[in-house]
């Protein structure tokens, strides 16, 4: 009696951990949300597992119906695991980056969620407690999204720094498990015998869904939404003994039909009344099965087993159309295709794609058996059986025809797992059940330790990663606001914790920008800085050349150790240029249509000062994509630098028309048109970049003196006035301004660089 204490704690713990799995989070901007997630799921399942062991619960499960066919879901990391012993970057195929779903932990993961959902989820109150944690879930999850819209996210942490940011992951994922719990709330108000109180309430909660996934607009879930409701009418149709008319699910066809035809519309005027917005970019599915079809070729080995677990990314960089190029995601790289599923097909092959299909299967085989089960069931367990298989089955169905995140899918596993060992209720008592023999007993917990075992190397492994993903997201954050001795030191730590591709790439960046920062600050380094730099450099080149050793295949790991090298070679280190062609070109084989590889290729030879290697790789750039912004504008410094003023004006243009909305492109016509002496048509550009950024100095600084230039001496005091605000110690502003008052030209006494020869700006930003 000691023991079933136990098994109840294995449940609330598991549901615990889905609980967390879904909406947990910690506050911080450098929080790695996904993994962290897997993480703590991870460690409450090992938990439950045990408390399972110990609560002699092997012995009520081993041996019943389903056991075995539920086992059957092994199959999922066997495959993943043969396609990795075929892979084409066997660097990724265990964890990936950050415990991908294309991985083979997590497809262990899956399966061990699957595998203890089927061993402690089996009768009516534990699945509906399963259930209740997922309903919790989405009920804070959602309650917190409208608080974050109606009240703005200054009422919230810094790091929802948009409506869109949420709990669970991308904004179509919490639509998604929204849109599963408004289909399991629609199996309960068509047929459970709720009470009165009961009844409003799931009114109310299914209304405030219904609104939210109005505001998310997630086509996907509308149209899952309407098959779960045909489902259910089917259902509701051919067991009701009556025939009544199922008038719940035809409300909720004709629900989701308007929302498919008219969401968009609809959406429209509540972002009006709830600010948000959010957008999310995937691979097509025809150019998804292209590179599927290109990655695969000929070969026999890769239809069945794929190039090898989460190297889709690997295909994308070396197979993506050159059209992308024209578009503005050309810069976004997919480490997974239109779907899970599709995805699958092209890193696992035919096999892993399959067994994708089996927990689908299992649950829909479990229904099956609930519908053809006579008096086994009664209905309310009948009505749980179909609740929760409606709701497995509408995630899968999810998966593949989109990419949930991993929590998303994990909680598909969770139901699937609970359903199907639901359906596989006895007809009998379990004391007339035949008890498993001592040797077969010993066997299954035997199995029940092995899995206790890979769960808790899956929590170890996912926790290893966790804790370098949290230090990798502290060191960019860090760079990204200009803290290089804190990326550098949370670069160090990542490293101290696990060096990864991620961990790698980031000391590389880091090191290269405070070399950069050394080589700016610094015109005649001292003994003691050269011997700084000589250091920081070869502790870099080190860095870049294990990321290389990390991940071959991954175009990045060569680009940031040829910027450091192209560094290198700005101020003369000997063997470096030579050095960063071999690393630019290396990139460039792994990810041939990037013209990025090129640009940067064409500035080291700039520096190098080749001039028609710097012109083929300038215009290999502008070929792979024309309206290449950051190209225009070093054709225009060419130009400039060559005293072709009159071509850098029109490449300028150019740049201006393919990125209206970028103020340092208008500046940098402005100023193209100022050291032309053409101050008339110097003034609307430079307005214009003042008008896209209001505090944009040195646009007013320019502004201000093509006004002067142009006797519009009003207009030219404004802007050195505001200039005296954001630049209140600047010499030579309050030397323009005097001037500007007592009538003088504004230049008189002052000696400002040419715009296209001056080394720094002539004011702060």
């Amino acid at each position: 009696m000691q023991q079933w204490p136990l098994l109840a704690w294995a449940r609330y713990i598991y549901s615990a951990g889905l609980f967390v799995a879904l909406v947990g989070i910690i506050p911080a901007v450098w929080f790695p949300l996904q993994i962290g997630k897997l993480g703590a799921l991870a460690v409450c399942i090992s938990i439950a597992a045990l408390c399972f062991l110990l609560g002699g619960g092997s012995g009520g499960v081993f041996g019943r119906r389903g056991t075995k066919a539920a086992f059957l879901v092994a199959l999922l990391p066997s495959v993943y695991l043969l396609s990795y012993a075929f892979s084409s970057d066997r660097s990724v195929g265990l964890l990936g980056y950050s415990v991908e779903a294309d991985t083979v932990v997590f497809a262990t993961l899956g399966f061990l969620v699957f595998i203890f959902a089927f061993f402690l989820f089996r009768r009516f109150k534990s699945v509906r407690l399963l259930l209740g944690a997922v309903f919790a879930a989405t009920v804070v999850a959602v309650v917190f999204q409208f608080v974050s819209i109606l009240f703005g996210t200054h009422a919230l942490s810094s790091i929802f720094s948009d409506s869109s940011v949420n709990l669970v992951g991308k904004w179509n994922d919490l639509g998604l498990l929204a849109g599963t719990v408004l289909v399991i709330l629609l199996v309960g108000l068509e047929r459970a015998p709720l009470s009165l109180f009961q009844r409003i309430l799931a009114w109310i909660v299914s209304a405030l869904l219904v609104l939210f996934l109005a505001l998310v607009q997630f086509p996907l879930v509308w149209g899952l939404v309407l098959a779960s409701s045909i489902a259910l009418g089917l259902w509701s149709f051919l067991s009701h003994q009556k025939r009544m008319v199922p008038w719940l699910p035809i409300a909720g066809v004709v629900i989701s039909i308007l929302f498919l035809l008219w969401g968009a519309a609809v959406q429209g005027g509540l972002v009006k009344i709830f600010p948000v917005s959010s957008l999310e970019v995937r691979p097509s599915l025809s150019t998804t099965l292209d590179i599927v079809r290109v990655s695969h070729g000929s070969s026999v080995k890769r239809f069945f087993v794929g190039t090898g677990p989460e190297t889709f990314s690997d295909d994308w960089f070396l197979y993506k159309p050159v059209a992308i190029n024209q578009s503005q995601y050309w810069d976004l790289n997919f480490n997974t295709g239109y779907s899970t599923f599709s995805t699958a097909l092209g890193t696992v092959g035919v096999l892993g794609a399959l067994v994708w299909l089996l927990p689908l299967l299992l649950v829909l085989l479990g229904l099956l058996r609930v519908i053809r089960s006579g008096e086994t069931f009664s209905p309310h367990e009948k009505l749980l059986a179909f609740a929760t298989a409606l709701g497995a089955a509408y995630l899968w169905c999810s998966a593949f025809l989109y990419t949930p995140s991993e929590n998303i899918l994990l909680l598909a596993f969770a139901l699937s797992g609970a359903s199907f060992a639901f359906s596989m209720k006895s007809d009998t008592l379990p004391s007339t059940e035949t008890p498993l023999s001592r040797i077969k007993g010993l066997i299954f917990r035997g199995v029940v330790i092995v899995c206790i075992l890979l769960l808790a190397l899956s929590a170890w492994f996912i926790g290893r990663r966790y804790f370098a993903e949290v230090y990798t997201n502290q060191g960019l954050y860090a760079l990204q606001q200009n803290d290089i001795p804190g990326g550098l030191s949370s670069a160090n730590s990542a490293l101290n914790v696990e060096k990864t591709g991620d961990t790698l790439q980031l000391a590389v960046l880091a090191g290269t920008t405070a070399l950069q920062q050394i080589v700016a600050a610094t015109s005649t380094p001292s003994a003691a800085i050269q011997q700084q730099f000589t250091s920081l450099a070869q502790a870099t080149i080190v860095d870049g050349q294990q990321s290389i050793l990390k991940n071959p295949d991954d175009y990045r790991a060569y680009l940031g150790l040829g910027k450091l090298y192209d560094l290198l070679a700005s101020v003369g280190i000997q063997g470096a240029y030579e050095s960063a062609k071999q690393m630019y070109a290396s990139a460039a084989l792994h990810n041939p249509n990037d013209p990025e590889i090129p640009l940067n290729l064409a500035h080291l030879e700039s520096v190098h000062g080749d001039t028609a290697a710097t012109t083929a790789a300038l215009q290999q750039a502008l070929s792979l994509k024309p309206d290449y912004t950051d190209a225009i504008l070093f054709a225009v410094q060419l130009d400039v630098s060559n005293k072709d003023i009159a071509s850098a004006i029109e490449a300028a243009k150019a740049a201006v028309n393919s990125a209206p909305g970028v103020s340092s492109i208008w500046f940098e016509l402005g100023l193209l048109y100022y050291s032309d002496n053409d101050t008339k048509d110097a003034i609307p550009v430079l307005a214009q970049a003042v008008q896209l950024e209001s505090d944009y100095a040195n646009a007013k600084y320019f502004l201000g003196l093509s006004y002067a230039a142009q006797n519009d001496t009003a207009d030219a005091i404004k802007q050195f006035e505001d200039l005296t605000v954001t630049n209140p110690n600047n010499a030579q502003v309050q030397l323009i301004l005097s001037n500007l008052k007592a009538g003088k030209p504004a230049l008189d006494g002052t000696t400002p660089p040419a715009p296209q020869d001056g080394t720094t700006a002539p004011v702060s930003q």
